[in-house]
């Protein structure tokens, strides 16, 4: 019988015979597969992998709370799968002030400014998102998200 034991070269491994990962940060990393029969005798794979960019949690860029049912609230999409992490999502307005924030996945954005309770308007928010993984590392990602009102 074989074993399998992947190194993706950013600190996470995996004992799948089919290794899968999702790179967060870019950058340029070799991810090594090691196949150990049961004899003893060993086998190693690598590859290169670029990674263009970081990763952006699949964060749409805009969303419209105006009540038709559609496109209703703002959460990175990823965060409703990661299941390993803890997350901080905050909200600002253009001039850096705070205007939501939210640890549950159950409570995405929808709009209101939670300082004033007021309905934000047409405008582009800046939203951040720390994590924290199970293993304790924190990883921190940001982007904008323009409110449309239809």
């Amino acid at each position: 019988e074989l074993t399998a034991m992947w190194n993706f070269g950013d600190g996470n491994f995996s004992t799948d015979e089919i290794g899968s990962h999702v790179y967060r940060k870019k950058g340029n990393y070799t991810a090594t597969l090691t196949v150990t029969g049961n004899n003893g005798c060993q086998a190693k794979f690598s590859n290169k992998v670029e990674v263009a960019q970081d990763y952006n949690l699949l964060a749409p860029n805009g969303f419209s709370p105006n009540g038709d049912g559609i496109n209703e609230t703002f959460l990175p999409a990823a965060l409703t799968v990661m299941s390993d992490v803890q997350f901080k999502m905050t909200i600002f307005d253009r001039t850096g002030k705070r205007i939501y924030e939210t640890s549950r996945i159950d409570a995405p954005w929808d709009g209101i400014d939670a300082t004033t309770g007021a309905r934000c308007g047409l405008n582009v928010y800046m939203w951040k998102v720390q994590l924290t993984l199970s293993n304790g590392k924190s990883e921190s990602y940001n982007g904008t998200i323009t409110l449309l009102d239809k």
